[in-house]
């Protein structure tokens, strides 16, 4: 496609499994309060690792993207791959879906002339103690 991509929020929070719901519970949203985060890393980010993806290509002139959707769900939530475990990683942090979105972009920038970077986001949902745990991956990488 024309331009850049469109890159949508993703959500880090868990999800209590057996209602569906946000988990209210204080000693697993600590994380989403520490304000300690590296250099460079928004605060944002702790909720939607997307806004460092977002971030990364602000000022950019973006010519073309190619984007590539992963999944082990299709469209409309059944079923259309699958993720196969060890027993111990089933009894223990049981990996129950992934989703994924890489971007190939073509990028034109007047000092280093044209060049290609990958964006993507990836997110495996790891459950266990009754909760859906999103593990979000994000990361711009830049063709030499």
């Amino acid at each position: 496609m024309q331009g850049g991509p469109r890159i949508d929020p993703v959500d880090s929070t868990p999800i209590t499994t057996s209602t569906g719901k946000p988990v209210t519970d204080e000693k697993y949203l600590a994380p989403f309060k520490n304000t300690a985060l590296p250099v460079g890393i928004p605060a944002e980010a702790v909720v939607n690792p997307n806004v460092v993806l977002t971030d990364a290509i602000k000022g950019q002139k973006i010519t073309e993207t190619v984007v590539l959707p992963l999944s082990t769900t299709d469209a409309i939530g059944g079923t259309a791959g699958g993720i196969q475990n060890i027993p111990f990683v089933v009894a223990n942090a049981n990996a129950t879906s992934m989703t994924a979105v890489f971007w190939i972009e073509k990028v034109e920038d007047p000092v280093l002339g044209h060049f290609l970077q990958l964006q993507y986001t990836q997110t495996i949902i790891l459950r266990f103690l009754g909760i859906d745990w999103p593990h979000i991956n994000v990361a711009t990488l830049i063709k030499q």
